[in-house]
């Protein structure tokens, strides 16, 4: 299996939203097997400390993935048969 293009989406939910809620990230990122990448993901209007952040790897012509959730570094899941190379983490 090729992971020379990845395709990620960072996704939360909001339970309730009382400001307009943006969420800024480039579209995709293309890396070279071996090479490491960070993929940032902007949200303003409201904050993420208490929430878990999910994020989903899609393949151009492939039904999106879960790879993984994160609360804190105590508190995260891993998908079934995602790799230890992938990992989350959140700024709040």
């Amino acid at each position: 299996m090729s992971w020379a293009a990845l395709f990620f989406t960072g996704v939360f939910f909001c339970t309730y939203c009382a400001a307009q809620t943006t969420i800024t990230q480039s579209m995709s990122k293309s890396v070279s097997a071996g090479d490491t990448v960070t993929i940032s993901c902007t949200v303003s209007g409201f904050s993420i400390s208490d929430r878990y952040v999910y994020w989903f790897q899609q393949k151009q012509g492939n039904k999106p993935r879960y790879l993984l959730w994160y609360d804190n570094d105590s508190n995260k899941h891993q998908g079934t048969g995602v790799p230890d190379r992938f990992s989350g983490s959140k700024d709040t």
